[in-house]
């Protein structure tokens, strides 16, 4: 997943609607989407401070996922996911931009991707051929 350069933010998770007290994350640093091939789905990733390589949160873009706008600073994202054979929990993270150009553009997005087919796969029908590079003769 390609992080795309992001003003610091905070990552907050919500454990249940109408929170008062939600668990502050961290600061973030970076936030990408990406399509994962394996889930057939897009997914936006969460880059904290001193996360490294990897995002520190990532979810999927899925159909049943809602993104609600909060404020004027906020992103709310909520999705069902399942954990083995157990009933369907809630996922809720908020994600506080300082920078609300920043946050729109990642609102836009998600609003494009959500429910959006997976891009289409380009198959070739025959082997990439290299060419040898011709020499000029020598003097």
């Amino acid at each position: 997943m390609a992080p795309e350069n992001a003003n610091p933010a905070t990552l907050y998770h919500l454990t249940g609607k109408g929170d008062t007290q939600p668990t502050i994350l961290g600061e973030i640093t970076k936030v990408g989407l990406s399509f994962a091939e394996e889930h057939s789905a897009w997914v936006i990733g969460v880059w904290l401070e001193g996360s490294g390589d990897e995002p520190s949160v990532t979810e999927a873009v899925e159909p049943d996922t809602e993104f609600v706008q909060k404020d004027n600073d906020k992103l709310v994202f909520t999705s069902g996911w399942t954990n083995g054979n157990g009933p369907k929990e809630l996922r809720r993270f908020c994600i506080s931009w300082r920078d609300a150009a920043q946050r729109d553009q990642l609102w836009q997005r998600l609003q494009v991707l959500q429910g959006r087919a997976p891009p289409p796969v380009t198959e070739r029908t025959s082997p990439v051929k290299r060419v040898p590079s011709v020499e000029e003769p020598g003097p």
